[in-house]
């Protein structure tokens, strides 16, 4: 069962990455050209440019390139030493 104490170590290592926040609704947009999801294509856009270290690197310039696109707000949540931790 997801949350159980015997899940401690492997729910300590993971990231939720989401499109927007509970109260707020993902969306695509208009971008080059065409309808996209907007998380999904900034986060492709950036991962193409170049590697990312860590998600929380990652997670900081990708906030602001969907808000300028979209009025919903990415989240970006994990136990410190995961959004640390290497993108993939």
């Amino acid at each position: 069962r997801f949350g159980s104490p015997r899940d401690a170590d492997a729910t300590a290592s993971r990231i939720l990455l989401a499109g927007c926040k509970a109260e707020e609704t993902s969306a695509d947009a208009w971008l080059a050209g065409a309808y996209h999801g907007a998380l999904t294509f900034h986060a492709v856009r950036l991962l193409r440019e170049r590697p990312w270290r860590t998600w929380r690197d990652f997670g900081r310039l990708l906030r602001p390139c969907v808000k300028r696109t979209s009025t919903q707000t990415p989240q970006l949540e994990g136990a410190d030493a995961a959004l640390d931790g290497p993108v993939f």
